[in-house]
């Protein structure tokens, strides 16, 4: 089964950070069966070059790189990033 790591940039007292971790367990959960979704959370304020790129984005989850939602998403499009980021691990395009 595949690994996908995804990260979650965000800092102490985010409300949308926790609004956005609580609002990922069930995609995550619903994955289980065709991936193993690992959310690493890290505060951006433990490095300078996050906190740069972030500090007035966050949250901000990325994958390989890439942001794949920041702010304050929707459902929809929690589930269509998800979604897009399973589908890519199942064609077997995804990196350790």
């Amino acid at each position: 089964m595949p690994t996908i790591t995804l990260i979650l940039y965000g800092k102490d007292d985010c409300i949308l950070c926790d609004r956005l971790e609580s609002m990922l367990k069930p995609h995550v959960e619903a994955s289980r069966d065709r991936v193993d979704i690992r959310i690493t959370k890290r505060d951006i304020f433990d490095d300078p070059q996050w906190a740069a790129w972030y500090r007035y984005r966050i949250p901000v989850l990325s994958h390989e790189g890439k942001a794949i939602l920041e702010g304050g998403p929707t459902e929809a499009e929690i589930a269509t990033a998800i979604g897009a980021v399973v589908k890519r691990s199942k064609r077997g395009t995804l990196g350790g």
